[in-house]
């Protein structure tokens, strides 16, 4: 099961990017700064209350990811002849592991598929406002 779980936070740190999030606040104390902020927890503190949102915004970010981690599972299982066909389009994988693509086969060929549809729908903007 270790193993299960850590191939898990492993798709969640490198192909979602769940960890990569960045809401800094004034109220959190920098690293290089030697003095701590006390804060009376309580709910007339306007700091405490910030510091609270700012956690509970970084917990839906990562929820947010390991919903995204699901739908990747689920196209890798379900729709598993469309994303092998994108991806052969796309890019190349030397050798094939299994039938099953990996969520980062799913997740390069969803990008491939949008940044193919995005760049054909500006060629055609292009030909019909230019002409």
């Amino acid at each position: 099961m270790r193993f299960k779980i850590e191939a898990a936070f492993y798709v969640l740190k490198h192909v979602v990017g769940a960890f990569c999030y960045r809401f800094w606040s004034k109220l959190l104390v920098s690293p290089t700064d030697k003095t701590s902020i006390s804060l009376s927890w309580t709910k007339d503190n306007p700091m405490a209350v910030n510091l609270l949102k700012k956690l509970e915004v970084i917990e839906r970010f990562v929820n947010l990811a390991i919903i995204a981690q699901g739908i990747l599972s689920y196209f890798a299982l379900v729709k598993t002849r469309l994303v092998w066909k994108i991806h052969h389009h796309s890019s190349w994988l030397r050798t094939y592991s299994s039938n099953l693509p990996s969520e980062e086969t799913v997740q390069r060929a969803c990008q491939a598929n949008i940044l193919w549809g995005a760049s054909s729908m500006l060629l055609v903007w292009i030909k019909t406002n230019i002409s």
